[in-house]
């Protein structure tokens, strides 16, 4: 075989053996919805959704703009927000209010601060079993430690001896390996596709639950065999079962993205409402410079083929607050009508002066809707502050460091995804966040035996903010338990597995993708295909005072990685054919800690030696999870002011007794849906896993020991290196 085929053949390998399946999001000029008038014969449902807490259960603050109230204190200007003590307040509070309530999580409660590292999935479940949610909806994250711990998590959720009795775990797309833990526990109905509840004056509410694919298989860690179905051959299964059982008010919970939402879930006919998840989406009205919605509350779109609105709403991330959605339907089901807002509970510092907390609490409420003075329930909080006691006075809050710059955490270079990343976009748009690409440093410094080092994007979780910087911050920046894996790689492969983790990047399936690097450093043009994206890709061995030289495609370096990331997740397929695996058994949480105190600080890598030294981005490549300023839309203005309280300062009541079974509810079907009714055959579902969880990294090493035995290495390497 001719060098010059080699070449070509090397650059189509690389393409063929990314077999990912890909999706495109493009944007769509939805047309806005008439209005039906209203009957008598409607049917006002009240949803009450939250999303993507992530082990988030204590209060957060965040601070108003000195400039926006000029004469009260610093640390009155401080607001303490969210927390499960205060959305279970929330919660109960709006159950009493309105009827015909149906209380949902879009998934992702599992995983993202010590409470998960110290707990498990128990003192999140004891907060849940607060609000007694209707429906949990799996996410992907639900799987990074494995089938048996959601399996425990949902067995814990649903445990008939709890509180609450009734909340139903949900997946559409979900397929358990015969010999998962999951795999029982789905046989029996505890997880189950959708779920049908029935209200009064004979309304029946189908509830739909579907979970991103790809990401949970290539950026979770589901056990070997489970896989999900295709989200959108799933969902469709589920609404034609539910149609054929005589059910036309159908409510979709997402864990799939605003993104995806948006795209293509109106293609899909018989959906009334979208309850999402996974990208995080902040949507609300009036909330001054507070914080930066990306569109209004709620987004209303329309299916393709009827015309019907569409209903889309999400709740932002961390526990934050909950989203209040009305949805009025006629008597054909059809919706005419949905309004709400997103809700943040908040309470003033308890140390500011009651001249200052009035001051603060009324300029929040006279923004609108989505600011609500609430107090904490106290019953919720004493749970939480039992597993706060358990860890010790000062584990959480133990100073690392007093001197932590401000350092933004952007996946993709440019996102601009923060205050402190607006506040860095200069550098950032050129390098992305340099926060990650300081936890890399970190790792290559622990790993004496490593020349180079690569951590994912997904791995890295928060900004850090200036001042003081604590073990707990630390936790909820590194929220995950990897180790350090050392593995031996060729200069060509190091160039693979970058070029691949790109491409998940980019094609919309996983930003958290994108490669920080410590000792390594490239040019990133997301315009170019993949192969391509890479260029003056150059090594400096451990950051070694010296020059920056250009890889050595033959020459064999030392990389050390995430366990993650080195069984080949989140698109580093290249890492599973690396020679010399060893497990450090280090956390990267651990290496990054004694790094900033061994520095005595947190400060940024210098420029010179971030892993992106030039960014070039095409937005029709970059697409991240929620690019919700791509889509315009048109809303109908419901009843989305009926939160606004007034700008008087009232302190909430005493929490209401615990709400077991929802009173405005007669009764509720069950549902097995998909394989358990029947509309999707056993044979359909295997031949479904068996080709579509094909192991791309298996086609990697595949394809790349005929490439490499056709042509050798020493062939390959003059021309790749041009």
């Amino acid at each position: 075989m001719r060098a010059s085929s080699c070449l070509l053949l090397y650059r189509a390998v690389l393409v063929l053996s990314f077999l990912l399946p890909k999706r495109m999001v493009v944007a769509e000029e939805f047309l806005p919805p008439v209005p039906t008038t209203t009957t008598n014969d409607n049917f006002i449902l009240h949803l009450l959704h939250a999303n993507d807490h992530h082990s988030h259960l204590e209060e957060e603050i965040f601070t108003i703009p000195q400039e926006d109230l000029p004469n009260v204190t610093d640390d009155a200007r401080r607001v303490r927000y969210g927390g499960y003590p205060r959305l279970v307040r929330t919660f109960r509070r709006l159950k009493n209010t309105y009827t015909n309530v149906l209380k949902l999580h879009a998934g992702d409660a599992l995983t993202g601060t010590g409470m998960y590292r110290l707990f498990g999935v128990h003192a999140d479940v004891d907060m849940m079993h607060e609000v007694c949610y209707d429906v949990f909806n799996i996410g992907n994250h639900e799987f990074d430690d494995g089938d048996h711990v959601l399996a425990e998590f949902v067995t814990h959720l649903t445990d008939i001896h709890s509180p609450c009795q009734n909340t139903r775990v949900l997946s559409s797309n979900l397929v358990p390996a015969s010999t998962s833990p999951l795999y029982p526990i789905k046989e029996k109905g505890y997880i189950a596709p959708f779920v049908v509840r029935n209200f009064k004056g004979g309304h029946k509410v189908g509830i739909i639950g579907v979970d991103i694919r790809n990401k949970t298989l290539t950026g979770s860690s589901p056990d070997e065999g489970t896989t999900l179905v295709d989200e959108r051959q799933a969902v469709r299964q589920q609404v034609r079962a539910l149609q054929n059982r005589g059910i036309n008010k159908i409510i979709l919970v997402s864990h799939m993205g605003i993104a995806r939402d948006l795209n293509w879930v109106t293609r899909i006919e018989g959906i009334d409402v979208v309850v999402g998840g996974h990208s995080h989406t902040l949507l609300a009205k009036n909330v001054g410079t507070v914080l930066t919605p990306h569109d209004r509350y709620p987004v209303v779109s329309q299916q393709q083929t009827s015309s019907d609105p569409l209903c889309i709403v999400q709740a932002w991330k961390f526990g934050h607050g909950i989203g209040r959605l009305k949805v009025e339907f006629d008597a054909a089901g059809r919706v005419v009508m949905c309004g709400g807002n997103y809700i943040i509970p908040f309470e003033p510092d308890p140390d500011a002066s009651v001249e200052d907390a009035t001051t603060v609490t009324n300029y929040l409420h006279n923004m609108g809707p989505t600011f609500k003075h609430t107090t904490q329930d106290k019953q919720t909080l004493d749970k939480l502050q039992a597993y706060l006691d358990a860890t010790g006075d000062d584990f959480f809050t133990r100073l690392l460091t007093y001197e932590a710059d401000p350092l933004c955490n952007e996946a993709i270079p440019g996102e601009g995804g923060s205050d402190v990343c607006g506040r860095q976009g200069a550098f950032t748009n050129h390098h992305g966040g340099p926060a990650c690409n300081l936890v890399a440093q970190a790792v290559l410094d622990r790993t004496v035996e490593a020349d180079v080092a690569i951590q994912n994007a997904g791995g890295c979780r928060s900004d850090i903010q200036g001042g003081n910087f604590s073990y707990g911050q630390a936790m909820e920046f590194l929220p995950f338990s990897d180790t350090l894996v050392t593995l031996e790689m060729a200069g060509f492969q190091i160039h693979t597995v970058l070029e691949q983790a790109l491409e998940l990047a980019f094609n919309g399936e996983s930003s958290g993708s994108y490669p920080y690097a410590s000792g390594l450093r490239f040019d990133v043009n997301a315009s170019e295909s993949l192969g391509y994206r890479i260029s003056n890709l150059q090594l400096n061995a451990r950051l070694q005072e010296g020059t920056w030289n250009d890889l050595d495609w033959s020459r064999t370096y030392t990389v050390v990685t995430n366990s993650f990331l080195a069984a080949g997740r989140d698109g580093y397929f290249e890492f599973i054919n690396a020679e010399g695996r060893s497990d450090t058994n280090v956390t990267y949480l651990d290496a990054f800690v004694d790094y900033i105190q061994q520095m005595g600080g947190i400060h940024a890598p210098n420029p010179e030696d971030m892993s992106t030294q030039h960014f070039v981005g095409d937005e029709d490549a970059a697409i991240v999870d929620d690019p919700l300023d791509k889509f315009p839309m048109d809303v109908i203005q419901g009843d989305s002011n009926e939160e606004v309280t007034g700008p008087t300062w009232v302190h909430g009541g005493d929490a209401s007794a615990h709400d077991n079974r929802d009173e405005h509810v007669e009764d509720e079907e069950i549902i097995m849906g998909g394989f358990f009714d029947g509309s999707l055959s056993s044979e359909t579902i295997i031949d479904q896993a068996e080709t579509r969880s094909s192991s791309s990294s298996w086609i990697q090493a595949t394809t790349w020991g005929l490439v490499l035995a056709q042509c050798g290495l020493l062939l390959l390497r003059p021309y790749l290196m041009d």
